[in-house]
This record gives structure tokens, sequence and C-alpha cells, in this order.
């Protein structure tokens, strides 16, 4: 889908939001509440951080002004990442700046939901997923065997025989992982609000399954000439031929004659 495209359907559904009088909690927006950054893209490469800054301070108190470069040239690529103190700022930000012009450009605004994520995705890095506990942690832990693989042996013991020996590296009595607990419910969960029929996402998806319909339609080519049409062709020409042949014939029985 083009940029253009995702510009015209957030500003559609943010119309029809506001038509509506659909509350800020059940908006397509709240999506995206765990999140203060936006994505800026479309932006002229002699902008720099300074004007964005400008641009965008004014619905908001920005903390974060993340400009992609080329790490061989160190010019801009055209895109920006920007965090804002406060994250309803990135609702006016996104409903006012999309589709707008900023240096004779049209910019695309929209939210992030994973911003360490995108970024890497976008610079053509390998994101992973950032976990609780330190890999040296988890190293440790699967090296160590739990402490109930070792027998307790008391001083007698070990003075009437030799003590065993250490335990298997990776014993088959170990416990397995937990299993998932099953929902409350045997009903599905309700739908988000942003997932409602008409929002942003909808849209998005229809449009998807619009253009993929349209791409299958075209790769059907229909055959121009049928096999009908190209076997009464040649039963013309075949009797055409058989014409030709017997005017002659009678044209050489006559000048026999």
């Amino acid at each position: 889908m083009s940029a253009l495209t995702q510009i015209k359907n957030t500003q559609r559904a943010s119309r029809r939001e506001l038509h509506a009088g659909i509350k800020e909690s059940a908006s397509w927006h709240a999506r995206f509440k765990h999140s203060a950054y936006i994505f800026a893209g479309g932006i002229d490469f002699d902008l720099t951080e300074g004007d964005l800054l400008a641009v965008f301070a004014q619905y908001g108190e920005l903390v974060d002004v993340d400009m992609a470069r080329c790490r061989d040239t160190g010019k801009p690529r055209g895109f920006a990442f920007l965090a804002y103190e406060d994250q309803r700022s990135t609702v006016l930000a996104v409903d006012n700046l999309n589709g707008g012009k900023v240096a004779g450009r049209m910019i695309r605004v929209e939210h992030v939901d994973n911003y360490k994520k995108l970024k890497a995705e976008l610079a053509g890095e390998v994101y992973i997923e950032e976990s609780t506990g330190g890999p040296s942690d988890n190293a440790q832990q699967a090296q160590e065997p739990p402490a109930a693989a070792f027998p307790a042996h008391s001083a007698g013991a070990g003075a009437a025989g030799p003590l065993p020996g250490p335990p298997p590296r990776f014993p088959r009595d170990l416990p397995g992982p937990p299993a998932r607990p099953s929902h409350p419910s045997s009903q599905p969960p309700a739908a988000e609000p942003w997932a409602q029929p008409g929002s942003i996402f909808a849209l998005l998806e229809e449009a998807k399954r619009e253009k993929a319909a349209k791409g299958a339609a075209a790769s059907v080519v229909p055959d121009p000439k049928p096999a009908g049409d190209r076997k009464h062709k040649g039963d013309r020409k075949e009797r055409k031929e058989r014409k030709e042949k017997k005017a002659k014939k009678v044209g050489l029985q006559a000048v026999q004659r």
C-alpha cells in the first residue's frame, strides 16, 4: 500500500470518529496509548533535527528526536522518530500533521507500536526482544542442575562408602515447562474498539483484500481466439482450397474439349 493511500485512510478514520463523537477510550488511537513515539516519513532531505523540533513541538514537549541517517555518508534518509513527554500529544500530531506539507513535501505521521523493533527493521537489522533476565543469568540457569538432583549425604554415610558421581548433565527426570493456562471462559474475547468496522485497521484490511482481488483478476488473461474460432477458420480455408482446385479442374476439362 502506498504512503498516500495510508494517509487518506488515516484521515478518513479520524474524520469519521470526529463526526460520530467517539470517546477517547474507544478511539483507534487508544491502541497506541502505551507508546509516546510517532513516525514521520517523507521529510525533505535538507531539514535537520532542529527543524523537526520546531514543527512537531506545536503539539507537545518533545523528549527525543531520532532522525535516520545513512551510516556511510551521514545524510538524512527522509524519515525520523519523535517522542513526546505526554503520550496524548501523539494523537494531536497524527491528526493534525498527517498529510500536511512541510518544506513543500507531504509528510506521513503515524503512531509507533514498538519503536526499537520498527527502527531495527527499517535499518535492515535483526530485532531481539529484551527479556527480564540477562543472557548470563539464563546461561547459568541452563548449566546448573536443580538442587534435587544432588542427594544429601551425612558424614556417616560418607564414611561408609564412596559418594556417588555427579548427576548427568541433562537429567531426564527434570520437570518440563509449565502448561499454559487456558482461557478463563470458553467464549471468544470481545473485539477491541479500534478493530470495529469503519476503523483505520478495518479500512486497511479492506484495501488489501481489494488489491489482492484485482491482482488475481488481472493475472487471468482470456484467450483472444477460442479453439472453436480457430477450427472454423481452418474449415473455411480448406473449403476455399477445394473450390479453387475444382475450378482449375473444370477449366482444364473445358480446354481439352
